[in-house]
């Protein structure tokens, strides 16, 4: 289906010259299948200063733009246009995040590029530079950017394909394209083509950001047809990556977290607030040893058994992969890149639950702390997994949410990047402080960095 990924109404973009209805039934007779609300999000637009109220008022926008076009058969997504308070010229295009995203966060037009871009990845969205190069606009640090736009607006000069696709490619950014429509032109035929399954824009977000390939459907502004335009995102060279799963692959950390910790609550040990960050590198051994320390009277083995059969039914049949991680392996898969997991997770509920996943396959190999006889808290485990890719240490990225794990492995040599974990939302910018690189989500690694 084409979806233009840049629409405005009146109801809340003061200089869109028709309401909703009518923004919808222009695109509807234009061949359009759906679009993507983004109304201007400004700070000038809030006269009282109560930006809340004017949050709720952009939703409530675009819920009752969605009802007209449920009503009508036209998809109609949740986006946001957002003018930067530092910059009035500067437009810059979220999605994937909740509806709620703006009242929980409804200045965000204060904040700078790089807090704006990790607050948008911290909730699961993507964060795409509007009409670059239009009327002079220049281009944003593409650091904290995953995307810039084809603007098809008529009213300007040109929509630049030529060269923000040269940009797009050279810092590993995707290539998005919208319309921009005000209805202070004709209405161009344009957007990206996206699968049908797509129904909200939570899902948009988390196919723009794991996408390799993308169809864009483009009218340049002194033509009065359309053509489509394949673009392929560059990924990052072949060297190896070395995954951790807990946190990293699969959205496990609550259920290991709470198996861990129902064991010392069923023996009435107390602990302190970092009891996972210190416990999750360890391995089940690892950890079976450490509770013996804080006062367990059970053997090492003992304790593994009792891990094993609580977590071996979360694991076989409910734990989820975390979003964004299958389309991204397999992107990664599909460049010759050598995908590799080393966790503290024994083989007995790591198998299964790759397998469910259908991520199993993916791998060249996929290894338990236990293969190694350590533990990820000892630098050595490191070096050896590198020799077993046949590789020299430097040249292994490994990924993994744990603060722990990541110094160890940059310690161990090496590129150690740092990813986001509900579990470890706390140490965030510890990890930032630690790693290579920090990234909110697996789909990241497709970007220059």
């Amino acid at each position: 289906m084409l979806i233009d990924l840049h629409a405005h109404s009146s109801g809340i973009s003061k200089c869109c010259r028709i309401p909703a209805e009518e923004v919808l039934r222009v695109a509807k007779e234009h061949g359009i299948d759906g679009i993507v609300l983004t109304n201007h999000y400004v700070k000038t637009y809030v006269r009282d200063g109560d930006y809340t109220a004017f949050a709720k008022r952009y939703t409530a926008e675009y819920r009752y733009a969605k009802e007209l076009g449920d009503a009508c058969g036209l998809r109609v997504l949740f986006g946001i246009e957002l003018t930067v308070a530092w910059d009035p010229k500067v437009h810059v295009l979220i999605y994937g995040v909740e509806e709620s995203f703006l009242e929980r966060y409804p200045t965000l037009f204060d904040l700078s590029q790089q807090e704006l871009y990790e607050l948008v990845k911290a909730n699961g969205g993507v964060v795409v530079q509007a009409h670059p190069y239009r009327g002079g606009d220049r281009l944003l640090n593409p650091a904290y950017l995953d995307g810039i736009e084809i603007s098809c607006h008529p009213l300007y000069e040109g929509t630049y394909l030529q060269e923000l696709t040269a940009v797009a490619k050279t810092h590993g950014l995707l290539l998005t394209c919208g319309g921009d429509f005000h209805a202070d032109t004709h209405r161009p035929h344009c957007g990206m083509y996206l699968p049908d399954s797509i129904q909200t824009g939570v899902e948009l977000g988390a196919y723009l950001a794991s996408a390799n390939e993308v169809t864009l459907c483009v009218q340049e502004v002194d033509e009065t047809t359309s053509h489509d335009v394949v673009y392929t995102r560059p990924l990052p060279k072949s060297n190896p990556y070395l995954f951790d799963f807990d946190g990293t692959l699969v959205d496990s950390m609550p259920a290991f977290a709470a198996l861990m910790l129902r064991i010392l609550d069923e023996h009435g040990i107390s602990y302190g607030p970092d009891i996972v960050k210190i416990i999750t590198p360890l391995g089940y051994r690892g950890t079976a040893e450490y509770f013996q320390t804080l006062g367990i009277e059970k053997s090492v083995e003992e304790l593994m058994e009792i891990m094993h059969r609580y977590a071996k039914e979360e694991y076989e049949l409910r734990i989820p992969a975390k979003k964004t991680v299958a389309d991204t392996l397999r992107a990664m898969k599909a460049a010759g890149i050598s995908l590799n997991v080393l966790t503290a997770s024994p083989h007995t509920v790591l198998d299964p639950c790759l397998k469910r996943l259908g991520l199993w396959e993916l791998f060249d190999h996929v290894w338990s702390c236990d293969d190694f006889g350590t533990t990820k808290a000892d630098p050595q485990i490191y070096m050896h997994a590198a020799e077993r890719l046949g590789c020299a240490v430097g040249e292994v990225t490994f990924v993994d949410d744990n603060a722990g794990a990541v110094k160890t492995a940059k310690r161990a040599g090496m590129k150690a990047v740092g990813i986001y974990d509900d579990s470890s939302a706390d140490y965030v910018e510890e990890m930032k402080a630690i790693s290579h690189r920090y990234v909110y989500t697996l789909a990241e690694l497709l970007q220059d960095g």
